[in-house]
């Protein structure tokens, strides 16, 4: 009787396995979609331009070549026009020699606007569908062969079309570990001879308020001074002020004399440190 129940579970199994989609939520809840049968799901970072935000990378189990890139965040775009020229730009950087093949096309999906765009390099061809929701961004991107072109625009469709978009939610844990002042210090001397020395200080202070305001001073100290030499000082120094929020592990930085950043944002386990940008702030 045993073997038999066994017998028929892997039975039901092996039936619904390679026809059933598989539901996969982002780590921080920003969208549900449904993976196809037979690929499976792995999550990158990202760096530069979308500094502390994710990739999720959708690709055959069997290893085939085929790629599908999801990915969701904060938007540095003000509508989706624009997002469809930063999409192209971000599209160059992943595919090295891409073009586009044809105008972009917009239109709506879920009520949100979109922008298909299609690219093509030497070797491989790429669908890209993009979403807008209010600040952040939902995009697909679906990678092959040229001879698997009409493949991988269906699949990246399907993926988008399965897509609930929720948007991100503020980490208002991480916004409340930040609150505080930090620095970063840089302090280095050159010898340029024998009795000649070139010695460059920086500090870089950033105050994080509670209220969500922030203020950001930037400082160098170049010291010239030589015994061969007539020499002298530079000191320069930058400050912004703004506004503040955390999603995920990107902050949004909106200063205010206009425009805005973002950045990765870690907190160290001890709470006395922070990492922005890959650069190190301790606290004050």
């Amino acid at each position: 009787m045993k073997g038999m129940r066994t017998f028929l579970l892997m039975s039901i199994l092996l039936h619904i396995g390679p026809s059933a989609a598989a539901e996969y939520t982002a780590p921080d809840n920003s969208f549900t979609l449904a993976v196809p049968a037979g690929w499976r799901v792995r999550v990158a970072p990202l760096n530069g331009a979308l500094a502390g935000q994710h990739l999720t990378v959708i690709e055959p189990a069997n290893g085939g070549e085929e790629r599908i890139v999801v990915g969701a965040g904060v938007a540095m775009a003000a509508n989706i026009q624009e997002l469809s020229q930063q999409a192209a730009a971000l599209a160059g950087q992943y595919l090295p020699g891409a073009r586009l093949l044809a105008a972009p096309v917009f239109a709506r999906h879920a009520g949100l606007p979109m922008v298909e765009q299609e690219y093509q390099t030497y070797m491989q061809t790429a669908w890209n569908g993009v979403l807008l929701k209010g600040e952040f961004y939902f995009g697909v991107m679906a990678i092959a062969r040229p001879a698997q072109r009409e493949f991988i625009q269906r699949k990246g469709r399907e993926i988008l079309q399965s897509a609930r978009f929720n948007g991100l939610l503020r980490n208002l844990q991480l916004e409340r570990l930040v609150a505080g002042s930090w620095i970063n210090s840089d302090n280095r001397t050159r010898n340029t001879g024998v009795r000649d020395k070139l010695m460059y200080m920086s500090s870089w202070t950033v105050a994080f308020s509670p209220d969500g305001r922030f203020r950001s001073v930037k400082e160098s100290f170049v010291d010239t001074s030589s015994e061969v030499y007539a020499g002298g000082n530079v000191g320069a120094a930058n400050t912004a002020t703004g506004r503040y929020r955390v999603y995920g592990n990107t902050l949004v930085a909106e200063f205010d004399g206009g425009g805005r950043q973002l950045f990765s944002l870690d907190v160290y386990p001890n709470g006395n440190g922070i990492n922005v940008n890959g650069q190190l702030f301790t606290r004050q």
